[in-house]
């Protein structure tokens, strides 16, 4: 099987501690490794980059951007190799500073900003939390290639979240839920989900130019499609998901895995009222 995309954790370390964060899930349990890649993790990622041809490499964490110049060095290693191979990361851009937006520019990295839901309170989060807090949105603002993801409670408004996002960021939107509360989803819970989702399309067509991906809408949307592998930072290869090998679906294998059957199958149903999965 070829593996689409090749998910890179290049370090562990984080400036933030968001409360849906995945990075438990994937170190599962061991040791929290602490720094950069060790020369002999780096030395297995470039064998692996110089023989196995992906699509795309994703740069996950972790916050990749606390080591700059080994996230550039590792970017310019892949494009030396794969040139026609897409870049992306993953980050809460609080360490987006000119000169790095600039880096990436020039190697056409597609960055995908997340913030938690609550809209302005997680802007000022951002900002408050910056090394660069006067121009931290207008270095977003200013990478060619960006989008913002945000993550949702299940009892939190997004729709209106998104247009507030859209308004400041003027990029597409990308809304997911707090993976950790799905198996707490009730029939409740999906009736609020549909009240959002129809309040977002009725925004987007009312003229308000709000462009958003709801999670599980897109595969390629997810930090974890099905066709990918995973390399950790202690230099072990493994899949990205325990919810994505060889699991098919309709949409999102991982939801579907957390709600169940018959709470995903009305999901489903929520999401291609509007759009096709």
């Amino acid at each position: 099987m070829k593996y689409e995309t090749l998910c890179l954790d290049i370090t562990e370390d984080c400036n933030f501690k968001c409360p849906w964060c995945i990075q438990e899930d994937v170190i599962q349990g061991r040791p929290h490794v602490k720094g950069q890649l060790t020369a002999e993790a780096q030395r297995k990622l470039y064998e692996h980059i110089d023989t196995e041809e992906h699509n795309m490499f994703s740069f996950h964490g972790g916050e990749c951007t606390l080591y700059p110049e080994k996230m550039l060095e590792i970017m310019d290693h892949i494009k030396d190799k794969q040139p026609k191979a897409k870049l992306k990361l993953f980050t809460n851009g609080s360490l987006l500073s000119k000169s790095l937006v600039e880096s990436l520019n020039k190697r056409e990295v597609e960055v995908c900003v997340s913030v938690s839901a609550r809209g302005y309170k997680d802007v000022l989060h951002l900002i408050e939390k910056s090394n660069n807090p006067t121009t931290v949105i207008k270095n977003i603002k200013t990478l060619n290639k960006y989008n913002i993801r945000f993550v949702a409670g299940k009892d939190e408004g997004f729709a209106y979240e998104a247009l507030y996002l859209h308004t400041i960021f003027e990029c597409p939107i990308e809304i997911d839920h707090d993976y950790t509360q799905f198996t707490e989803w009730t029939e409740e819970d999906l009736k609020h989900f549909e009240k959002e989702v129809d309040l977002l399309y009725k925004l987007q067509n009312n003229g308000w130019k709000v462009y958003a991906d709801v999670m599980g809408s897109r595969l390629d949307a997810c930090d974890c499609p099905r066709m990918n592998i995973h390399f950790y930072t202690d230099g072990r290869f493994g899949r990205s998901a325990k919810y994505h090998a060889e699991y098919k679906v309709p949409g999102c294998s991982m939801v579907h895995k957390l709600l169940g059957a018959e709470k995903y199958k009305e999901y489903y149903r929520i999401l291609t009222k509007y759009i096709e999965v």
